[in-house]
């Protein structure tokens, strides 16, 4: 300090560190760095990586999901298919009596007879 001829101590703001006698921003890979909490903040698809201050893709648990990245959250990756209750498989989508379900589109469709067949329960 010039006017006291005294040494102060740098301080960096909340998203900087201090790096010798200069103040940096603070590490954010991929993501974006907050300015108000110094947080390195990912998209919602992205979860942080403290250790290296890095934004990766968020790992789906379940088989046959895939990440969907506007939502952030991960899903069956065939059309025909939901998450099960409890969150842990996917399971084929059930139709009402009287339909059946496409694996081309993912929905139910009527079972159509011909007119010289009458449609079972099975």
């Amino acid at each position: 300090n010039k006017q006291t001829g005294k040494c102060d101590d740098i301080e960096c703001k909340v998203y900087q560190d201090l790096k010798g006698n200069d103040c940096v921003d603070k590490p954010c890979v991929g993501g974006k760095l907050n300015h108000q909490n110094g947080q390195c903040d990912c998209p919602i698809y992205q979860d942080l990586v403290n250790a290296t201050a890095t934004c990766v893709d968020k790992k789906c648990p379940v088989a046959d999901t895939v990440l969907d990245k506007k939502s952030g959250t991960c899903h069956c990756a065939q059309k025909h298919q939901k998450m099960n209750a409890a969150g842990d498989k996917c399971v084929d989508k059930e139709c009402p009596e009287g339909n059946k379900l496409s694996t081309k589109d993912g929905e139910c469709h009527p079972i159509i007879c011909e007119k010289w067949q009458k449609l079972s329960k099975n």
